[in-house]
């Protein structure tokens, strides 16, 4: 995993794993020593979380 990481309570995209066999997305929130993510009903290590990326905002017209 990338030393660099979400500022903490801001929610971003992640890919992980999370016990199971395929890679999954979902929408998570970073703080300092665990990720809660959406759909998850655990605290999840910070090892299970393989990528993370900002969401991009949408544009205002």
């Amino acid at each position: 995993m990338n030393e660099q990481l979400p500022i903490p309570s801001r929610r971003v995209l992640v890919a992980m794993h999370a016990g199971t066999e395929w890679e999954f997305k979902a929408v998570g929130i970073y703080c300092n020593d665990h990720w809660i993510v959406d759909g998850e009903m655990r605290l999840i290590p910070l090892r299970e979380v393989d990528y993370w990326a900002p969401i991009a905002s949408t544009p205002k017209r």
